[in-house]
């Protein structure tokens, strides 16, 4: 044979495999396992039939019958019987351990079981069930839908499902979702583009029409370059961070949070395999080095904003904080204690995977299932909350959603001096003034030396707060205490520095040398308010350590001897005093309770009757498309930096408002160069530009992060050197 009649034979095997089922079934084959592996690599359900096995089975069976020409009915009742094996077979060997025969017989009540407390709000492990799902799921997906892509040339019956199935998959998973769904995605396209040109050739034949096999391919080719073409131009396109349909998204919330809650009851025994930050708290805390704060979101919250109370410990070890002599028990709802504290409300969603529920103020009820943390002599006493259903399968629940009531003390200055006079209760003084035989000497001299000349435990609190502040600096960057020091000690004598742990535990350590009940809490700061939401957004760099002081006839109260430049308050001291929810002079006032920005009204249209003139309609246009174009430029020149690490996004902001003041960065300077040629420009932000220009340096060229003080010290001049470098762009000759 010929090399030319050879070549011509390999042409036209491609020809018949590119144009039949050839083509067709390579493509829904590689569809189905973008969908099928992510869900077999989780592993949710250890035993379950491998997804892509039943997947490739399904698909062989019907071109095995497609290819026999078996009857329909056929077809389906062997797919019917197979696929029914396979799902028995699967759940059997999910089910808990024993005898074949004995998982056997016992799958049929563990469905029932099952099947009967979907009406009801009891919580399953779901293991068994799941597999059946999923099983069954893949099963039709690769029987059913390869139907509808290679004989009903229909795809997009195929695509659709799969799609939903693989958006579910990957939101859960982690690691390998962009190859997986860039797999999914290139599949699609060209099984798309192959039906269609399929369904041509097919109207083709019917009509007579004489065509040659490769005007058909040629045709799919150019589709598939222009489709490519498309979504590489579409992947360019600026998204903008708005959606008309924002409203109906807000209004479906609740069905989507409730259709999550049953599913995570009915499947509590599922982990999911996506990254989480896990939010756990342990029975013991150590006092250690630089925490390594990062700006993942944990939580938001509703409401007026507090401190955002997690875990309250008892007992001082020297290194850190412990609570033995405590247990959970099922959480009893409580009233305020007294006239002098206010119910706060608030509805928390987390992001985080976590056991625990945070209350704003001391715990009074959650509309979730709660356990609660106390000592048998004192079960009011609540020092934790965890979440108490399902946590024999997961123990941190995700997407939690809950609503919480918290007591916020309001009594004045004079009355908690006033209280002075009772005596503390038992089970308060057995508790909260313990601390080890090994605490140095000086730290209790220092505790005289701080409260020296206040004469009430309220004047001796806001003494010692207060000489803390005056005294010590915030850092983040410090050493561990070295082994066999005492922590407090390590803080108060040798460092002088330190973050809010630090600073909690020193104050809870001095007020108990003073013989003032007061323990150590652990959670997070407001967060930053989000207007658009109306809600705090609380960041990993918001966790925040606090003391509260126990007064006879008002309970706990919290005070704030962290610097209010702290990271967790927001790095400013004007934004800090807003969100710090600490404790004033006087609690007469509660105006933060009363002037939230979100009591202000949002979303009113107002309507009237009369016509648009085509005058007035012309011009809403042309503002409409001058404002698109705005929008436009904003996110390419602006918005988009926003994708960068925040050191960089902050260099790059301070370079483009000096480009349009005629200092762009030049390609020869090094951002320390072209900072201090800014700064010439600016000498009055001199520091403020040239601290920018320090951290982006770091950020860019050192092999270490950039710390959390560097990051602080850039956003404190960004928030001084926007206003000025404005100012300068609108200033008249500049």
């Amino acid at each position: 044979m010929s090399a030319q009649a050879a070549s011509r034979l390999d042409f036209s095997l491609w020809q018949r495999f590119a144009s039949g089922h050839g083509m067709s079934v390579l493509l829904v084959g590689l569809l189905l396992l973008s969908v099928a592996w992510p869900v077999q690599s989780a592993r949710w359900a250890p035993g379950m039939a491998p997804t892509t096995l039943v997947t490739l089975l399904a698909l062989a069976l019907f071109v095995m019958s497609d290819a026999l020409r078996w009857p329909r009915l056929h077809a389906r009742m062997a797919a019917l019987t197979v696929g029914a094996a396979l799902v028995i077979a699967s759940a059997i060997a999910v089910m808990p351990e024993g005898s074949l025969g004995t998982r056997a017989a016992g799958l049929a009540p563990e469905v029932l079981t099952w099947l009967g407390a979907i009406g009801s709000q009891e919580v399953l492990p779901g293991q068994v069930e799941f597999a059946i799902l999923i099983t069954s799921l893949f099963w039709t997906l690769g029987f059913w839908g390869a139907g509808q892509a290679l004989r009903r040339r229909q795809a997009w019956l195929l695509i659709l499902p799969a799609g939903l199935v693989q958006g579910m998959t990957l939101a859960n998973v982690a690691g390998g979702a962009a190859l997986w769904l860039a797999t999914f995605m290139a599949a699609s396209l060209a099984l798309l583009i192959h039906t269609s040109t399929l369904r041509r050739q097919d109207v083709w034949r019917e009509r007579g029409i004489e065509y040659a096999p490769s005007l058909a391919l040629s045709h799919s080719a150019f589709i598939l370059g222009f489709g490519v073409a498309a979504v590489l131009l579409v992947s360019t396109l600026p998204v903008m961070p708005w959606t008309p349909f924002d409203g109906a998204a807000r209004r479906t919330q609740s069905a989507a949070d409730a259709f999550e809650e049953t599913f995570g009851r009915l499947f509590n025994a599922l982990p999911s395999r996506r990254h989480y930050v896990t939010l756990t708290y342990e029975g013991e805390t150590t006092l250690r080095g630089n925490p390594q704060l990062t700006d993942q979101r944990l939580f938001s919250v509703v409401g007026p904003p507090q401190l955002w109370r997690a875990r309250a410990y008892t007992d001082y070890t020297g290194s850190g904080w412990a609570t033995d002599a405590a247990e959970f028990i099922d959480f009893a709802p409580q009233e305020a204690a007294t006239g002098d504290r206010v119910v706060v409300r608030h509805e928390f969603r987390m992001d985080a995977a976590t056991d625990s529920l945070f209350s704003g103020g001391q715990p009074l009820r959650f509309d979730a299932p709660a356990l609660a943390l106390a000592s048998p002599d004192a079960p009011w006493d609540v020092l934790q909350v965890k979440y108490g259903e399902g946590l024999d399968y997961f123990k941190t629940r995700l997407n939690l959603r809950y609503r919480s009531e918290g007591a916020a003390l309001l009594a004045s200055a004079q009355r908690l001096r006033e209280s002075a006079e009772e005596p503390y209760p038992d089970w308060v003084a057995d508790a909260y003034l313990q601390l080890p035989e090994t605490l140095p000497q000086r730290v209790h001299d220092l505790a005289l030396e701080a409260a020296e000349g206040a004469e009430t435990p309220y004047d001796q609190a806001l003494a010692v707060r207060d000489y803390l502040l005056a005294n010590y600096r915030y850092e983040l960057d410090v050493p561990q205490p070295p082994e066999g020091s005492d922590g407090v000690d390590f803080f108060l004598f040798e460092t002088r520095q330190g973050y809010c742990d630090y600073y909690a535990s020193a104050m809870v350590v001095l007020m108990r040398s003073l013989g003032i009940p007061t323990r150590y809490v652990l959670g997070y700061a407001a967060g930053q308010y989000d207007p658009g939401r109306n809600e705090y957004v609380v960041r990993e760099f918001n966790y925040h350590a606090w003391p509260e002081v126990y007064f006879p006839g008002f309970g706990w109260l919290p005070f704030e001897p962290t610097p209010p430049e702290a990271i967790e308050f927001g790095g400013t001291p004007a934004d800090a005093a807003d969100l710090r929810g600490g404790i004033d002079a006087e609690f007469d006032e509660a105006a933060f309770l009363e002037d939230q920005p979100g009591s202000v009204p949002v979303g009113v249209v107002a309507t009237g009757g009369g016509g648009f003139s085509q005058t007035l309609l012309a011009a809403l246009a042309l503002a409409g498309l001058l404002l698109a174009a705005a929008v436009f430029l904003y996110h390419r020149v602006w918005w988009r930096l926003a994708e960068l690490d925040r050191t960089a996004e902050i260099y790059g902001k301070m370079a483009r408002l000096g480009a349009l003041l005629g200092m762009p960065p030049r390609p020869h300077q090094t951002p320390l160069e072209y900072g201090r040629a800014l700064a010439g420009r600016m000498p009055s932000h001199a520091w403020a530009v040239l601290d920018i220009s320090e951290a982006y340096a770091a950020y860019r060229y050192s092999p270490w992060r950039v710390s959390m003080s560097q990051r602080l010290h850039a956003e404190h001049a960004w928030g001084r050197l926007r206003g000025a470098l404005l100012r300068m762009l609108l200033r008249p000759g500049r």
